[in-house]
């Protein structure tokens, strides 16, 4: 599945992603790849994108991360 939260956060930003990937030292391609959910992310390349792309880390967690889940209960017990 592609992470379309990536994809639109560089697309608001104007990232260049042949420029994005020569910083990562990754071919343009295995980074679209990547984008595009054809390939996954290391925890190499999730470092290195949050670092050229300067998130913080509501952003990094927001982009990479599906918190829409993650459900805390406030059930108590009897």
């Amino acid at each position: 599945m592609a992470n379309e939260k990536l994809q639109m956060y560089l697309k608001d930003k104007f990232v260049n992603i042949s420029a994005l990937s020569r910083a990562m030292g990754a071919t343009r391609q295995a980074l679209t790849n990547k984008v595009n959910g054809k390939a996954n992310f290391t925890q190499g390349d999730l470092m290195l994108l949050r670092e050229h792309l300067h998130l913080t880390d509501e952003e990094f967690m927001d982009i990479f991360f599906d918190r829409g889940d993650e459900k805390l209960s406030t059930k108590e017990s009897s």
